[in-house]
């Protein structure tokens, strides 16, 4: 059975299956998040992986076929065992397939990588339509919800400014899916979902990230696409 609820903020909706990234067509919806337990077999893949760095970049034409499509995962998954592709295949298509759907995009960019760093430190919402988020090792993105933003200050302030609650930033968990919209979308300029990578701890970390990027979005169908 899933599960579909409100976020803090009626902006962004949360529940239990990939159904749940389809609220983000909402006009009153700038973030979705598909809240999940991997399966046991990539958890063990992922900590297996974990002396490795992994730095995978691919584009998948949504015309693609089965064919051209191995070949872009095997790309993606280079850094991965060979043994273990197909684990991490089956979590990652059904994202990027809905993914497609939603964003209206012709190609998308897929990334997984290896972070390190800080990354975005700063709170910021971002100039695109949409972006997909999964940190599948380490810690996940940060977001706050609207409410709580002071958007007047997101150009010129710190992010003291910006949030001045700390409570109320939210960290997605490892192996959620975030589905993050941003200015770029059309109708949601100055309602971009407000996020950053997570502080940096003392000694450093290291994460795992999926992110999905549009390209070549088709504007004309922004917003009426569902996922069947």
């Amino acid at each position: 059975m899933s599960a579909t609820v409100q976020a803090p903020g009626p902006h962004a909706v949360v529940g239990d299956t990939l159904d749940t990234l389809s609220a983000i067509t909402s006009p009153a919806v700038n973030l979705t998040l598909w809240r999940r337990r991997l399966p046991a077999a990539l958890e063990a893949s992922i900590a297996a992986h974990r002396a490795r760095p992994i730095a995978g970049e691919v584009w998948f034409d949504a015309c693609d076929s089965a064919p051209h499509t191995e070949g872009h995962f095997a790309v993606l998954l280079r850094d991965i065992a060979a043994t273990d592709q197909a684990l991490w295949r089956a979590d990652i298509e059904p994202m990027v397939h809905a993914f497609a759907h939603l964003s209206a995009a012709h190609v998308v960019r897929a990334t997984l990588e290896t972070v390190t760093g800080s990354g975005c430190r700063k709170f910021h919402a971002d100039h695109i339509g949409l972006r997909l988020l999964c940190t599948y090792d380490g810690i996940g993105t940060q977001w706050v919800p609207d409410a709580a933003v002071r958007r007047a200050m997101l150009a010129v302030g710190d992010n003291d400014d910006i949030v001045g609650d700390p409570a109320s930033v939210q960290t997605m968990a490892r192996g959620d899916v975030g589905l993050f919209k941003g200015e770029a979308w059309p109708g949601n300029t100055g309602r971009g979902i407000v996020h950053r990578s997570p502080p940096r701890p003392e000694g450093g970390h290291r994460r795992v990230l999926l992110c999905l990027d549009a390209g070549m979005v088709d504007h004309s169908r922004l917003g009426r696409v569902t996922l069947v």
